[in-house]
């Protein structure tokens, strides 16, 4: 091989690597920003969250007792007693209802940290 052939050869070489590197370059900035986008990507749960329904024992009214006439001190101890028990029904009611709620909201947590 001449000296002017190999000259020729290593010109074509070095053309060949001045081309090759845009392409190298945008190669990787293709799949640089392919893998990237995929990271950005909402994860979906496995299920979807079934909410409890409230029990309509929970929501129903609790029915106010009445003061019998004609009033008497023992009608009013019997009727304070009547109330007292109201209250703790509705009482209850609330604290059953505020449960759902708290394992409603253990549920969610327990979803949004298995899903990361």
């Amino acid at each position: 091989m001449t000296n002017n052939a190999m000259h020729k050869g290593k010109n074509a070489v070095n053309r060949w690597a001045l081309l090759c590197k845009p392409i190298r370059a945008l190669t990787l900035l293709c799949l640089l920003l392919s893998a990237t986008a995929c990271n950005n990507v909402p994860h979906s749960t496995a299920g979807s969250i079934v909410a409890e329904p409230i029990l309509e024992s929970l929501t129903n009214p609790t029915p106010t007792p009445a003061l019998r006439t004609p009033v008497t001190w023992g009608g009013i101890a019997l009727w304070s007693d009547q109330l007292r028990d109201a209250l703790d029904t509705c009482n209850d009611d609330k604290a059953a209802i505020g449960d759902l709620y708290l394992r409603r909201l253990q549920r969610i947590n327990a979803a949004a940290q298995s899903a990361h």
